[in-house]
Formats: C-alpha cells, structure tokens, sequence
C-alpha cells in the first residue's frame, strides 16, 4: 500500500506546519521527504525509515512523524512505529492538525494487538532487583512493548547471581520470563590441613634386669675361681707327680701334695662347672625378663689373691 493512498497528506506541504521555516533548510527537507515517498511507493522500506528520519532530524511535524510511523510499522519494527504514532498524535493535537491526529489514533488501535511484550517476572523475591531489555531498563512485572525477533533479558540484584536469558518473539506474542535469582555462593575458608604427628618410638630402657645381672656375675667369678683353681691345682699335681716314679713316690708328703693337689683340680671344675650353668641360667632369664625402669645399679668385681682369686657383687637397689 503506497504511503499517499493511506494519508491522503503527503501532498501538503511540509513547510504549512513550521513556524518561520528557513527557505534553503525547508528545500533540503522537502526534498528528503519526497525522496522518502518514493521509496515508500516503490516498498522500498527501509530507504524511506532513512529519510523520514532525517527529515525529522531537521524539523519534526506531524505528518513527517505519521509517515515514519508508517515507514517503520512495514520494516516489522512495530513498538517502534507506535513510539512515533503516539508523538504524532500528541504533536498533531497540540498544532490543531485534526487530521493527522484522527489518523495516528487508528493507526495506534490497528498496530496495538500486533506488538510483542516482555513480562518480566521474580521467581522468588530479591531485593533491589533490577531488568534490563536488550540493555535497556525495564519494570519488573509490568508488559514492555518491543519490536518482533530476538531478544535478550537480563536482572540481576544485590548480593544474587545475575539472571539472564534469550528469547525470540513473533507479532502479538507476550512473553513472561521467570527469573530466578540464585544466592551469591559466599566462599568456604579452606579447612586447615590435619598435621601428621608421628608417634614417638617407644623410649627404650636403659636399665636392666636385676635378677639376671647378679645370677651372671656370680657364674662369671665361679667361672674364673674355678679356671684359677683347676689351673694352680694342676701345676701343684703335675708337679708332685713328676717325682714319683712308676707311680711310686719317695715320701708321704709327696703323696700327701699329689692328692691336696687333685681335690683341688676336682673342686675348681666343679666351681667352673656352677659358673658355666650360672651364666647360662643368666642369660636365658635376661631374654625372658620384662625390662622395667629402676634406678638400681649392680656391679662385680674379680680380684686375683695368692691362694687364687676373690669375687665380689656390689650394687643400690
């Protein structure tokens, strides 16, 4: 539909409705504006929104803003064209141009149920919540009208993980976007790290058993007395029996001496014998004893003599 047939205006000029207009200004626009038919006449569109809005740059008028309305409701930019009806309406009504007027107003009721909305909605409440269409403002539960294709809706709100969300619309659509505004996450210190303590070693004991102590240090002398013994009483014998002959001695002191000689050897392997299971009776009970603490302190000592040789075990207990 070509834009003269619709208004039956577009052949008044444009310079009836400025208040002193500027010759060469008025040429320039008018020039513009008839461009600006032509394309419409020919459905070229989007060239005509281009010169109907720079005739608007220049001086708006009521019948230059109807015509851009038109211009724009063809290219789909439908809350657009209302925008500029609803100024040609208001600006008609106030420069008396009924016409214009009569004209904006049927346009706004024809276009009104063919323009897309946007509700945007609080899933749950947030104070300070804020929401944006495309980047600009809009009011949270209340319809935003807006132009048919894609769309982007963002909120967001002190303290919440902003909301955002894309959507397209066809004409007459409403869309209502739930947003859901999630609690910001507050970070979890880092819980220390459990410090490994290991053990200490069991504390050994530097004190030992009594019992096995005495016991070894009374088989160690039995077994020195008994070597020293059977040693000295072995000379005295081999040195008596060296004098008898064929087994004959030549005095009873001799035989006497021999025989002192011998008891003596038997006695220290005796001696040495008792020492021997003393030190062995010793040993097996230091590997069975618990080790407990005590402050008790043993020793022994060995002192040779000249009729052989003296022990003694010495200690606090």
């Amino acid at each position: 539909m070509a834009v003269a047939a619709c208004l039956g205006l577009l052949h008044v000029p444009l310079s009836a409705f400025a208040e002193n207009p500027h010759p060469a200004d008025e040429k320039q626009r008018a020039a513009l504006y008839q461009d600006g038919i032509a394309f419409a006449n020919e459905g070229r569109w989007e060239e005509a929104v281009k010169k109907f809005r720079q005739v608007i740059a220049m001086r708006s008028a009521p019948p230059a803003l109807f015509t851009l309305g038109q211009a724009e409701e063809h290219t789909g930019e439908l809350a657009t064209a209302t925008h500029t009806y609803e100024r040609a309406l208001g600006d008609a009504r106030r420069s008396g141009n009924g016409e214009v007027a009569e004209a904006a107003k049927k346009a706004l009721l024809q276009l009104e149920p063919r323009v897309p909305r946007v509700l945007v909605n609080l899933a749950l409440p947030a104070p300070g919540a804020t929401a944006t269409l495309d980047g600009v403002a809009v009011s949270i539960g209340t319809p935003a009208t807006t132009n048919p294709g894609d769309h982007a809706v963002a909120v967001t709100a002190p303290g919440r993980i902003p909301f955002a969300s894309k959507l397209h619309l066809a004409e007459g659509q409403t869309f209502e976007v739930s947003a859901v505004l999630a609690t910001e996450a507050r970070p979890i210190p880092p819980r220390p790290e459990p410090s490994l303590v290991s053990p200490a070693p069991p504390e050994r004991s530097s004190h030992v058993p009594i019992g096995p102590v005495v016991v070894g240090g009374i088989g160690v002398a039995a077994v020195v007395v008994g070597l020293v013994v059977r040693l000295g009483s072995q000379s005295s014998y081999d040195s008596a029996r060296s004098q008898c002959e064929a087994d004959a001695c030549s005095s009873e002191a001799l035989v006497d001496k021999g025989n002192e000689a011998r008891n003596q050897m038997i006695a220290g392997t005796a001696v040495l014998g008792a020492g021997a299971a003393a030190l062995v009776g010793a040993g097996t009970w230091w590997a069975l004893a618990p080790r407990h603490r005590t402050d008790s302190a043993v020793g022994f000592a060995i002192v040779p003599t000249s009729g052989g040789a003296r022990a003694s075990v010495g200690g606090s207990f």
